[in-house]
């Protein structure tokens, strides 16, 4: 039937498509083969391996639009086929064209950023009011809770805590490296640190209310000195050490007289090609970003690694900038960060309390939960020192954080004896959810498990309930532990998580929703096979 005079294709502009029917099946079979293939062999590779399917982790969160996003999230990071071709080609874009990818920007002579680091710096002021709205949108779309991206009533709030019971409270932000290496970024010459618009009136109006900062940014660049890692987010040994005199020199006139510790360093080497490397996600074998070789100074007494003391009077609480040469488990050596450092220059014990990550809030809640469990670790303080990556005020939830101290919880749980192992057997009540390898910066994590009907080879164990922390991802591989699920039987091998905590606290991990739980004293638990 011939079109209508105005419907032809030289009066509607459009031209005819005639397609063949065995070109048109063809076009849908190979659609419907991509689009049910690919996770078909997600599915069939996790269920080889012995993995649970991803799919299944739809089931454990809560229908809402927040765990929907962050399930799909979590779906793309660990897709195989994505897996597979990424890295060789992100490969191919670093060497040729020098591109990076949403986390890691690549400067020049092969200086590796962190994109949030810039975007703090580049970016709207930390305190503008349209910023902190846009913000607090995103955070409650995230699944925040409690959604706080205003620094200011956390800090002045834990501020008054400290001063209550007697503390200092020092805060001490860490500027970013691309503050202080511009040169490696852009060939425009800095002759002094630039920052976020709104750090200097945000300091200003907290030391208006009478908080003690301690900014250690230097105050020119004009020495073209390197300050930071080539690779990594973190600051050189050499620089560190600097900082750490430069604290004490700060404390010391709020400190009285303490016991003296007789420290020293050895010399030391390590050597990692750098966490922003990781965060490229090239293939394993890349030879386009080589470690990097460091001197470190390891701090010893009485030949054996530095050991914090819950007896100080100084208290530490801190990021992976405390963490990079003292936690081995991040490649850049041990016994030789920070608070190591700041106690060589002291001659002094201190107590720490120190997470990677999450600077803004995560520190402040482990000690909160301490306080709250009858662990009183803000007796006999006179000074708090709270450290934190610079760019935390920008991307961090500033949540306040109650410090009271409570009662310790009823016997109902086994507790721990320092220096003893025993092998139970028991029922998986709850377990903390991992993430999802390659989803997170950090290759290590560890998960909360609480434990029911507790036996061991004598029988039925007094108490019959347990806290124990256990490995659930490894390297970027999740352990068994990582699919633990509820009314599972499991056999551990338990020892006094307080036997571990020094080297293992500062590692990434998800507690139970469940804060009554949480106060109990934890084990450090390793599955027993049969």
């Amino acid at each position: 039937m011939p079109l209508p005079y105005d419907q032809t294709p030289e009066r509607t502009g459009t031209i005819p498509t005639r397609i063949a029917p065995a070109t048109a099946w063809f076009t849908i079979a190979t659609f419907v083969a991509l689009i049910a293939g690919l996770p078909l062999f997600q599915l069939g590779v996790e269920l080889s391996r012995g993995e649970r399917p991803q799919l299944f982790d739809l089931f454990d969160r809560a229908p809402d639009k927040a765990n929907l996003r962050a399930w799909e999230d979590d779906l793309e990071k660990a897709s195989l086929p994505k897996g597979t071709i990424q890295p060789a080609l992100q490969e191919l874009l670093s060497g040729v064209g020098g591109f990076g990818n949403n986390n890691v920007i690549i400067g020049r002579d092969g200086w590796l950023f962190y994109r949030p680091g810039l975007e703090y710096l580049a970016g709207p002021g930390i305190l503008d009011p349209a910023r902190l709205h846009e913000r607090r949108r995103r955070m409650i779309e995230a699944g925040e809770r409690s959604p706080h991206p205003d620094p200011r009533e956390a800090i002045l709030a834990f501020h008054r805590q400290c001063a209550a019971v007697g503390a200092r409270l020092v805060l001490m932000p860490v500027p970013d490296k691309v503050m202080l290496q511009p040169s490696r970024l852009s060939a425009r010459p800095a002759s002094a640190a630039p920052n976020n618009r709104d750090f200097r009136r945000l300091l200003d109006e907290l030391r208006s209310e009478g908080v003690d900062v301690f900014d250690c940014t230097p105050d020119s660049l004009a020495s073209g000195e390197d300050r930071f890692l080539i690779q990594d987010t973190h600051w050189t040994p050499q620089w560190m050490e600097q900082v750490a005199g430069e604290l004490a020199a700060h404390l010391k006139p709020h400190l009285g007289p303490a016991p003296v510790v007789t420290l020293k360093a050895e010399p030391n080497e390590a050597a990692r090609a750098g966490d922003l490397v990781d965060m490229l996600k090239l293939s394993e074998g890349q030879r386009l970003f080589l470690p990097q070789t460091v001197r470190l100074r390891r701090v010893v007494e009485a030949g054996r690694d530095w050991q914090p003391s819950h007896q100080a009077d100084i208290l530490f609480l801190g990021d992976s900038f405390a963490n990079i040469y003292s936690a081995e488990i991040m490649g850049w050596g041990a016994s030789a960060g920070l608070v190591e450092h700041l106690g060589l220059a002291l001659r002094r014990p201190i107590d720490r309390i120190v997470r990677n990550d999450a600077g803004a809030f995560a520190t402040r809640r482990m000690l909160g939960a301490q306080l709250a469990a009858g662990k009183d670790r803000l007796a006999g303080k006179k000074v708090v020192v709270w450290e934190f990556a610079v760019r935390e005020l920008a991307v961090g939830n500033w949540l306040p954080v109650e410090m009271k101290r409570g009662e310790t919880p009823p016997a109902r749980f086994l507790t721990p004896e320092p220096g003893v192992e025993r092998v139970v057997s028991g029922t998986v009540e709850a377990a903390g959810v991992p993430p999802r390898p390659g989803t997170v910066p950090y290759k290590d994590h560890i998960i909360a498990v609480h434990l029911t009907d507790l036996e061991d080879e004598a029988g039925p164990i007094v108490g019959g309930q347990a806290l124990v922390y256990v490995w659930s991802m490894r390297g970027n591989v999740l352990t068994p532990a990582a699919h633990f699920r509820p009314e599972q039987k499991i056999r551990l091998r338990l020892r006094a998580w307080a036997d571990v905590s020094a080297k293992l606290d500062a590692i990434n991990r998800r507690e139970l929703d469940n804060d009554e739980i949480n106060l109990q004293e934890p084990f450090w638990g390793e599955e027993v096979r049969p």
